[in-house]
């Protein structure tokens, strides 16, 4: 059955509650984990303010990327994606990554509109040309906002894999994230606690720096069938092999963190044998757009006024006669902006940022309000209508 990505059997996302658990660190020592017990991995840095995985991994970029570059990366519908070329993933220690902080420079801020970079992940990650893969490991950032949300409704995700420490308000974050997923459909596989003990680097002894309580906050990830897929101790050589570029998993094998990480990943593995096959995806959809997009988009490319009607009727939300002359207005009022430069325009960096100026001017002289999941669609179907197909 073929994946969600070309080429990509399983794709796995690697999430957490809160922010200081180590999870780039827990995903980049699994994926190559993964790759020295002989699966093939791709690593995908999903975090668009905070990209980590190419320091991880001994990969820097020092050169900026052009103005605008950043701001104008908006995924459109299907067909844009298969216009545009596929970049290379870089491949490190055995395995291919790519991240944002591989198209920009290491100390350039990217800014784009916070609607936005949900759609921004879901097309970098469809764009790159990863090959053939058992397994692609998605690094979110933190928390239960974007792009986890957009990821989720896109259906790409095979399953999850969430990271924590012992405390309680790691637990208690963990618990909302494993309830984003699950509310979602998304297979939750497990759940990694990193910094689970400390080793004594001369006696040996095991010993456990945080508390572990037996609150509701630790009742309430433990109690909903979450199964422990590994503990990683605490090394403070861990955070010196990222900061240097080379993983513990790579550099010492035999040592106790890698051979967690080890064991970690073999129950990554066997619980993602114990998935569903995917379902083929509908090769007519608009990937990655809502159900009332998709049908906004078909509407407008369907003669039949009785099938126009008919999809019409199935969304009360979108086809009420209020949004339908919005989307009229705003595409016409984009287009007049535009002028005669739209007859120039192709569907790259200059087309798009030209669009997006004249749809941004355009919601200034219309002064109403919409919300930002429907402004995030709407501005999706103006693009993919304003500039004219790739040859």
């Amino acid at each position: 059955m073929p994946g969600a990505i070309e080429g990509v059997k399983r794709i796995i996302a690697i999430a957490s509650g809160k922010g200081g658990v180590g999870k780039s660190t827990v995903s980049v020592n699994l994926a190559l984990a993964l790759a020295q017990l002989g699966y093939k991995v791709g690593l995908f840095d999903a975090d668009v303010h905070g990209p980590n995985v190419p320091l991880m991994l001994g990969v820097r970029r020092k050169a900026k990327a052009q103005a605008g570059e950043a701001e104008v990366a908006i995924a459109l519908s299907s067909k844009f994606e298969k216009s545009t070329p596929k970049k290379q993933a870089l491949e490190r220690y055995g395995i291919q990554i790519m991240s944002i902080g591989l198209l920009v420079g290491e100390e350039q801020a990217v800014v784009p509109d916070t609607n936005l970079i949900g759609r921004m992940v879901v097309q970098l990650l469809r764009s790159v040309d990863w090959g053939e893969l058992d397994f692609l490991l998605v690094d979110l950032p933190p928390g239960t906002g974007e792009p986890q949300i957009t990821l989720a409704q896109t259906k790409l995700l095979d399953g999850i894999v969430l990271v924590t420490t012992p405390p309680d308000v790691a637990l208690l974050d963990t618990s909302k994230a494993l309830s984003l997923y699950r509310d979602r459909s998304i297979p939750v596989l497990g759940l990694i606690e990193n910094m689970s003990f400390y080793i004594c680097p001369k006696c040996g002894d095991k010993e456990e720096i945080f508390p572990r309580s037996e609150r509701e906050a630790e009742r309430s990830v433990r109690a909903r069938d979450v199964a422990m897929l590994g503990k990683i101790p605490l090394n403070p050589a861990v955070g010196t092999a990222g900061d240097n570029g080379r993983p513990l998993v790579i550099t010492e094998p035999e040592g106790e963190v890698a051979k967690a990480f080890f064991e970690a990943a073999r129950q990554v593995a066997q619980a993602a044998e114990q998935l569903p096959n995917k379902v083929a995806p509908d090769a007519s959809s608009l990937s990655g757009l809502s159900p009332e997009v998709v049908r906004i988009n078909q509407t407008r490319r369907i003669s039949d006024p009785a099938i126009r009607a008919g999809l019409r009727g199935q969304s009360s939300l979108f086809y009420s006669s209020y949004l339908q002359s919005l989307s009229d207005r705003v595409l016409k009022l984009v287009l007049d902006k535009l002028g005669e430069t739209r007859l120039t325009l192709k569907r790259d960096e200059a087309g798009m940022k030209a669009v997006l100026e004249a749809y941004r001017a355009t919601w200034e002289d219309i002064g109403d309000s919409l919300p930002a999941t429907l402004q995030k669609e709407l501005l999706t179907f103006v693009m993919a209508e304003a500039l004219p197909e790739a040859n």
